[in-house]
């Protein structure tokens, strides 16, 4: 859902999902790449999302 709202919404400049469980280095690379307006993406505590992605 994330990555529809990122791809049909070309003016959202953050997303924040921020103590998301599920979020996987590849979901937010998904929705890191989705939009080409995003300029913040709230990881905080996405434990599945390692360090070194960031």
């Amino acid at each position: 859902a994330l990555i529809a709202i990122g791809r049909y919404s070309m003016t959202i400049e953050t997303v924040d999902v921020g103590w998301c469980k599920e979020i996987t280095d590849h979901g937010a690379t998904q929705i890191a790449q989705s939009s080409k307006s995003l300029r913040y993406l709230g990881l905080m505590r996405c434990d599945q999302v390692r360090s070194t992605w960031v």
